[in-house]
């Protein structure tokens, strides 16, 4: 795919469109518009890249994609984890 621009153009329309979906089903359950962006991109940035992870697994016996996932996400949480909402400046 790298060396196809017009399908790495058509994978961010996909991803995009995704997340516009994921927010928009947040919203939906009242969750605050700019809260759902941020779980949004974080979600499609998670499934991207545990995809792509998967998708390049050369190994006989590769993780299923469900557990590259799942650690993608426990990562994301752990670097997430000791962040303290009133010590971000939001100006």
């Amino acid at each position: 795919m790298a060396a196809h621009p017009e399908l790495q153009e058509r994978e961010l329309l996909k991803r995009a469109r995704m997340t516009r979906t994921i927010q928009a089903a947040l919203v939906r359950r009242d969750v605050p518009e700019f809260t759902a962006r941020l779980a949004a991109e974080i979600a499609t940035g998670i499934l991207s890249a545990s995809y792509q992870r998967w998708s390049r697994s050369t190994a006989k016996h590769a993780p299923m994609l469900v557990r590259i996932t799942a650690e993608a996400l426990a990562r994301t949480a752990a670097i997430t984890a000791d962040a303290r909402l009133d010590s971000i400046r939001t100006t």
